[in-house]
C-alpha cells in the first residue's frame, strides 16, 4: 500500500489537473470508491487467451468507473461511457484484435517478474542452487511478483522457523 500511495502521488503530480488514478484489484471491495483523486475498483480475474473472461473484466472496470466517477465527468463523456457499458452488458460489443493482444500482454506483464529476476532474488536470499532447482518447475509455470507474492510467502515460511530447504520444498509442493 505504501508503494501504491507513492505511485499514486507521482502519477497525479505529472497528470493534468482533474485527473484520476484508477486502481484495479481482485481483492473484494464492496463498491468502487473515490479517495482523493484515486478510484479503487474490484474486478474478477480473467483467463489468459479467453476473450470472454477478459471482456467480462473490462465490463466490470467500465461499469465501476461510470459509478465511481459519475459526478466528475462532463455529461457528454458520461453518456458515451454509459452507452458503451450498456452495449457490453447486452453483448453488442467486441474487443478488437489489437485490444485483445494488448490486454493479454498486460495481463502477463502487470506486476510480474521474469524467471531470471526471481532466480536472482532467490540467490540473494541465500537459497542454495539445489533449493532454487527444487522450486524451478513451479516458478517457471507461474509468473511471480517478487514483492507482491514471493517475498511475503518466503518471509512467512522462514518466520515459522523452516530451513531454506524446507521453505523451498514447501513452495515447490504448495505454490499457492
Amino acid at each position: 500500500m505504501a508503494m501504491d500511495r507513492k505511485k499514486n502521488a507521482a502519477l497525479l503530480d505529472y497528470a493534468p489537473a482533474g485527473s484520476f488514478v484508477v486502481r484495479i484489484t481482485h481483492h473484494s471491495i464492496l463498491n468502487p470508491f473515490v479517495q482523493g483523486h484515486i478510484l479503487w475498483i474490484t474486478v474478477p480475474p480473467w483467463q489468459a487467451g479467453e476473450v470472454r473472461s477478459l471482456v467480462k473484466t473490462l465490463q466490470a472496470v467500465l461499469a465501476q468507473m461510470v459509478t465511481g466517477l459519475r459526478k466528475f465527468w462532463q455529461p457528454s463523456v458520461l453518456r458515451r461511457m454509459e452507452q458503451v457499458s450498456l452495449q457490453m452488458a447486452n453483448k453488442e460489443w467486441t474487443l478488437s484484435e489489437d485490444g485483445q493482444e494488448f490486454t493479454m500482454e498486460a495481463a502477463v506483464l502487470a506486476g510480474r517478474n521474469s524467471s531470471e529476476e526471481v532466480y536472482n532474488y532467490l540467490a540473494t536470499e541465500r537459497f542454495s542452487p539445489h533449493d532454487i532447482r527444487l522450486m524451478k518447475r513451479v516458478l517457471k509455470s507461474r509468473s511471480q511478483s517478487i514483492e507482491g507474492n514471493l517475498q511475503p510467502k518466503l518471509r512467512w515460511l522462514s518466520g515459522l522457523g523452516l530451513s531454506k530447504t524446507k521453505v523451498a520444498k514447501a513452495v515447490a509442493r504448495f505454490p499457492s
